[in-house]
């Protein structure tokens, strides 16, 4: 008798053996994601938003959302708005216009939290964030950077237009949210900074955050800093 021949199969890599197991997202070979981001990151004013246009994005979807969104209230998160922002800023050294940040914190959620759980809570920060939404333009950037602060990018021009859209802000969040039959009142602080000359995207959110906690008004601390 011959002795049976030994056959070997070809090895295979990691996203072979799961291809067909649905929902799996390939993992690209070693520095693709690097390299990608290094791309996209530096190829004009649309930065990381480059990718929803490549033909590359549909393998990434998955792994995109969870590096670039906040999946309680769907919000852009730090690292996407900081982005938006620089972006924001190099528009604005081009074309003109004013870059403004607008810092804000919901001072009781953690209250909330510890009374209703984190479910409610968590309603009660979605519903806020949807009611901020619908005063921005599709061109404005609104994201979650903290576990209760919220942060807006907009281009506005003009005193004026930046007091009414402070006053608009704060007005959504003065209105009670409605969840699970308890009538919620959100108590928040509002932080604005205007993008000065040369001015970073980090230094800009920094700004504004320290307004937030400056406890004065808006028009106090506008005044102050542009009379």
């Amino acid at each position: 008798m011959r002795p049976n021949k030994k056959t070997t199969a070809p090895s295979r890599g990691a996203s072979d053996r799961h291809e067909a197991v649905p929902g799996f997202v390939p993992i690209p070979a070693a520095g693709s994601v690097e390299a990608m981001f290094h791309e996209i990151s530096t190829g004009g004013e649309r930065g990381l938003d480059r990718l929803s246009s490549s033909p590359r994005h549909g393998r990434y979807d998955d792994l995109w959302q969870l590096a670039l969104a906040d999946p309680t209230t769907g919000l852009v998160n730090q690292v996407l708005l900081l982005d938006r922002l620089t972006q924001a800023l190099k528009r604005s050294r081009r074309h003109g216009g004013d870059v403004l940040v607008c810092h804000i914190d919901l001072t009781n959620f953690g209250e909330i939290y510890d009374e209703l759980g984190y479910i409610s809570a968590d309603e009660v920060l979605a519903e806020v964030c949807r009611r901020l939404t619908t005063l921005l333009r599709s061109e404005d950037t609104i994201g979650r950077v903290g576990r209760s602060e919220i942060v807006a990018v907009m281009a506005i021009d003009g005193e004026v237009a930046i007091a009414v859209m402070a006053q608009r802000l704060t007005s959504a969040l003065e209105r009670p949210v409605l969840v699970v039959g308890h009538e919620v009142h959100v108590s928040s602080s509002l932080g604005v900074a205007v993008a000065e000359d040369g001015e970073s995207a980090e230094h800009l959110m920094v700004r504004a955050d320290g307004a937030a906690d400056s406890g004065t008004s808006f028009t106090e601390r506008y005044m102050h800093h542009h009379g």
